[in-house]
């Protein structure tokens, strides 16, 4: 939006600066023609309208939280709804601003809906009647919009869409038109820190070390190598992954549609000779992966062996089993660990896919270099493990509960409990002190208390009976701290908490809030909780195959 701007000129007709002080006119001038239009010009130009940063919408008792954050409309203006300030409802009613946000009412609204904000502003009563000072407040318009006939021109900002009943209650809250800010450019410059030496001088410097810029027929080019080290998707079901350091098509891949009879995958290697290995499906369905070098094949076609191991009917029968160890067939030159079997003889105590065993080392090792080693689920439990579980890492859970047998009736019925949980790495510890003739004690600690520990907070109770004054004269220092200020003999529970400072905590500190990547989004962790189908879980969404089915 380009806009004609003027200011006030502080100099007269003859370039001599001008005398007395600026009229009410002036200033107005100053900031209504100059600017606020030079503010929004300049947003309006760099930006796209959208929410910049917060205005999140939750779903409270009595309607709908816009908590704090700032957004842009299609003319430029910043939206601002700030802690402490006011924004304007529907009815013209000025609501007060919190640290979390603002509650709006959806008494007397239902259908569905769109929650917006828009620019308004409002003289300052109560600062006039208290200062006689004439101000205007930015208090942003909060509204409900039907769904059904919303104009999203960047008049007003949608921060959400709602489902209200015929009573006022949200019953569905979900992001649809919500848009955050976004750019507009035809280069963007990447600076790097450059360090260079020459005839015997070394100096330091930022300088442009590439750029993405729009090409005259609308393509993007990039100036230098792009590393991708998780890969490129096409499409939702086409892509690449790289293994290792890079992604190497030097050889020939042919696929066709799956659907074609005789679909392949054929890998060319020149050392072997015009014979290529390669994946087919045969006639009846079944298929064969065949390697080039001689005696090296890999045949699944029923009971047939053309290479080194034959899976007979493996992928088709529910009896089949893997076992590691124990009496295995005959495989003439190799002996392997793993193999399969699928016979009546071979049966275990429950249904197992896969059984490992090892008297030493290692029943099982999973390992990914880039990915996920492990992943397990089930329909009751994804795991179950008889023994203790070392996790050598951060442990990332939706809840922690103990479970063990009730102390009072061990034998027909469970205790569990909740772990306490914190947005900080955070010990706790307590004990008990009684004071001396004083009225005073000193709690001793572990050596390793203050490496570990930081941030100190304390907690004293008293027991038997008040003691008002009861204080932390000294705080930890030396592996103890001081408690004073109660009566002698006085028993003293104490509390402390702090927050770990230790390498490893150092190293990968706790984000407390952070945003779904890629496929995560528009998932959830948990989707029956919010009323959504089961579908909609992020492992399900995550596990989708890259380059189609499989």
């Amino acid at each position: 939006m380009a806009e004609k701007l003027v200011r006030t000129s502080y100099v007269d007709v003859t370039g001599q600066p001008r005398q007395g002080t600026p009229t009410l006119r002036e200033s107005r001038v100053d900031v209504e023609r100059y600017a606020q239009p030079l503010a929004a010009t300049h947003a309006s130009a760099s930006h796209r309208w959208g929410v910049g940063i917060g205005l999140g919408v939750s779903v409270a008792a009595a309607g709908v939280r816009i908590g704090v954050g700032v957004a842009v409309d299609a003319s430029g203006r910043h939206i601002s709804l700030a802690a402490g300030g006011m924004a304007k409802l529907e009815d013209q009613a000025l609501a007060p601003v919190g640290e979390t946000g603002v509650l709006v009412s959806t008494a007397g609204v239902s259908g569905a809906l769109v929650v917006t904000i828009a620019w308004a502003e409002t003289f300052d009563k109560a600062e006039f009647q208290a200062s006689q000072t004439f101000l205007m407040m930015e208090t942003p318009l909060l509204r409900f919009r039907p769904v059904e006939g919303f104009q999203d021109s960047g008049t007003e900002v949608v921060l959400a869409q709602i489902q209200v009943d015929g009573v006022g209650n949200v019953t569905s809250l979900g992001a649809q038109r919500r848009r955050a800010t976004g750019i507009a450019v035809d280069r963007v410059e990447f600076q790097g820190q450059n360090v260079t030496a020459a005839a015997g001088t070394t100096s330091v410097d930022t300088r442009t070390t590439a750029t993405i810029g729009v090409r005259g027929d609308g393509d993007l080019a990039v100036s230098r190598k792009v590393h991708l080290p998780q890969g490129v998707q096409f499409t939702e079901t086409a892509g690449l992954v790289p293994s290792g350091d890079t992604v190497d098509l030097s050889g020939l891949l042919r696929v066709r549609a799956p659907a074609t009879p005789g679909s392949t995958v054929e890998i060319h290697t020149p050392a072997v000779g015009p014979v290529v290995s390669h994946i087919h499906s045969g006639q009846s369905g079944d298929w064969v992966i065949r390697s080039a070098a001689a005696h090296g094949n890999v045949d699944i076609q029923g009971n047939t062996t053309l290479g080194r191991v034959n899976v007979g009917g493996f992928l088709a029968s529910f009896t089949s089993r893997i076992a590691v160890g124990g009496q295995q067939p005959n495989f003439g030159a190799v002996s392997p660990d793993v193999y399969v079997r699928n016979d009546d003889t071979f049966v275990f105590p429950t249904p197992i896919g896969v059984f490992a065993q090892t008297d030493i080392g290692e029943g099982v090792r999973a390992t990914s270099r880039d990915g996920t080693g492990l992943v397990a689920s089930g329909g009751t439990r994804a795991a179950v493990f008889h023994g203790n579980v070392e996790v050598r890492g951060t442990l990332i859970k939706t809840s922690l509960n103990f479970k063990i047998d009730h102390p009072a009736d061990p034998a027909n019925r469970y205790l569990s409990h909740s772990a306490v949980e914190s947005d900080q790495m955070k010990n706790v510890y307590d004990g008990v002190v009684v004071l001396d003739d004083a009225g005073a004690a000193v709690v001793e600690l572990p050596s390793w208390f203050e490496p570990l520990n930081t941030e100190f907070r304390y907690q004293l109770t008293a027991v038997g009976a008040a003691a008002p004054n009861l204080h932390v004269a000294e705080e930890i220092s030396g592996g103890r701290f001081t408690v004073a200020g109660g009566p002698a003999g006085a028993k003293v529970c104490w509390q402390v908490t702090g927050v770990r400072q230790d390498a490893y905590a150092m190293a990968n500190p706790l984000r407390v809030e952070t945003d779904k990547q890629d496929l995560e989004r528009g998932n959830y962790l948990h989707p029956e909780v919010y009323g959504e189908p089961a579908e909609r879980n992020v492992f399900d969404a995550v596990a989708q195959p890259a380059g189609g089915e499989t």
